[in-house]
């Protein structure tokens, strides 16, 4: 069923990924690959509402994952990147700003260039 799942939000079909990712995380709840491929599947998506629910999928992933480690810099930029298509621009740029100051790095160098991307981007350049 993960397979599955996957194979269908990488085909584009999101609303059908996202059901069974949702059916998944309901027999498994702790499961953070789990919440963070929805996550990402709900951000991917062509649908404002989808990306409204990436948006509280990805606080949810931040708030429960220990700071500074990989998957809380995903969890970050999943935020800024679900808040940029629902056109909170700022917002965004703010969060990566902020991140940035207090973990320079930005959790590697290959995250590090998307945040400066998306940055980019939400500042208009």
């Amino acid at each position: 069923d993960r397979l599955q799942g996957l194979a269908l939000a990488h085909s584009g079909h999101y609303a059908e990924a996202a059901q069974l990712l949702e059916k998944l995380l309901a027999a498994d709840p702790r499961d953070g690959d789990l919440h963070e491929t929805l996550a990402q599947c709900l951000t991917d998506s062509n649908e404002p509402a989808m990306w409204q629910q990436a948006l509280t999928r990805w606080r949810e992933l931040e708030r429960n994952t220990r700071p500074g480690t990989p998957r809380w810099f995903r969890a970050k930029y999943g935020l800024a990147a679900a808040s940029e298509k629902l056109g909170n621009k700022d917002y965004a740029a703010k969060l990566i700003k902020v991140t940035s100051v207090l973990h320079p790095d930005l959790g590697g160098e290959a995250l590090k260039a998307k945040f400066e991307q998306l940055l980019k981007r939400c500042e208009g350049g």
